[in-house]
């Protein structure tokens, strides 16, 4: 329908589906997904996923990602991360960056990469939350310090008295509350 020059909504019109589905569907034909189109005709794929997964970045990333989803292993947001985490690695890859041995991607390299990806960054939220936990004891006891008015004589003595401009602010609200 499409070759013969009638548009998506016009299409769904006439076919009576939905217009986002027509969409994806001229998507995956124009992109030559026919594996992910059958997958989609025999209900196995919405045709949000499969859409989301046609913009991986090659053959075998999109095989994997519909693995993955297929077995349950990599569902809505998940499988997006995933194909992101997979697009940045092949350009890494690519750019000379990354490691120079090439494995097969499969849907186990593809969740166990997933799962690693999301293990770094709750072990980086983890070591933020310390540091944020450390800075706010840190000025909680220079607030003290600073009340302490034989300490502040003391940093004039030894000239001592200059401070990193957040740290200053972050004291003057606590005196200003």
């Amino acid at each position: 329908m499409t070759a013969r020059g009638l548009k998506p909504p016009e299409i769904a019109v006439k076919l009576g589906l939905d217009r986002a589905y027509i969409y994806g569907i001229v998507k995956l034909l124009e992109q030559g997904e026919v594996s992910l189109i059958s997958a989609v005709e025999l209900r196995n794929l919405p045709i949000s996923v499969a859409t989301a997964i046609a913009k991986g970045s090659s053959e075998e990333v999109r095989s994997a990602l519909k693995e993955a989803y297929e077995r349950g292993e990599l569902r809505g947001q998940k499988l997006l991360n995933a194909r992101r985490i997979m697009a940045y690695r092949l350009k890494r890859r690519a750019s000379g960056k990354g490691t120079k041995t090439r494995k097969r991607i499969s849907s186990r390299a593809l969740v166990n990469e997933y799962r690693r990806e999301i293990e770094k960054t709750r072990d980086l939220m983890r070591r933020a939350s310390i540091v944020n936990q450390r800075l706010l004891l840190m000025v909680s006891m220079m607030r003290r310090l600073f009340a302490d008015e034989n300490f502040v004589v003391l940093l004039r003595a030894e000239s001592l008295l200059t401070m990193p401009e957040w740290l200053a602010g972050r004291i003057k609200e606590g005196e200003s509350r």
